[in-house]
């Protein structure tokens, strides 16, 4: 009892903006083509006297081994790139108009294959928290070439395909077709 009687106490005086501020992502996932364009958001609450100079947004790039990359900084409003990893340097933007709105969206232009991965977007503003989503990348497939050779009776054939994820080739044969 005493115990619940000291967490009610405590609680009481605790500031609540601080448990207020919750950073969301509506989605947990994103698909981009390789090549094209992909914004990627998460939301924070804003009050009526919001000025963007009193922000500082960061997106991470998780790598597989478990480090970071920078990918975009805005501190106290304005970009801070001079730490930004060089892969994604003149590719990223964050969409400062929509900062007003409570919406870090960022933007990655000529989506690379190395692009793909988990995405931790970070908001400082009257508290601190943070979501992850996921950047998944795909590359369409051109159309399947093959050649046919006829040299000393035989017969070759090449199948090749290129694109994202790598596709699985598989041959069968028609048994008595030629």
């Amino acid at each position: 009892m005493k115990i619940i009687s000291l967490l009610f106490i405590l609680g009481a005086h605790l500031p609540l903006d601080a448990a207020l501020f919750m950073v969301t992502a509506p989605r947990l996932s994103y698909t981009a083509s390789y090549g094209n364009n992909i914004t990627m958001e998460c939301i924070f609450p804003v009050e009526s006297n919001f000025h963007t100079n009193m922000l500082k947004v960061y997106w991470y790039h998780i790598l597989d081994n478990g480090t970071s990359q920078l990918v975009y900084k805005l501190f106290n409003g304005k970009a801070a790139l001079q730490d930004q990893s060089v892969e994604y340097r003149e590719r990223v933007f964050l969409l400062l108009d929509e900062l007003h709105n409570g919406r870090a969206v960022l933007e990655i232009n000529q989506v690379r294959v190395s692009d793909a991965g988990t995405y931790r977007c970070v908001i400082a503003l009257n508290g601190v928290d943070y979501k992850e989503t996921a950047l998944r990348v795909t590359a369409s497939y051109k159309d399947i070439e093959t050649l046919n050779t006829k040299e000393k009776m035989e017969t070759e054939f090449v199948c090749q395909s290129a694109g994202y994820p790598l596709a699985e080739v598989m041959w069968y044969y028609a048994n008595g077709r030629d």
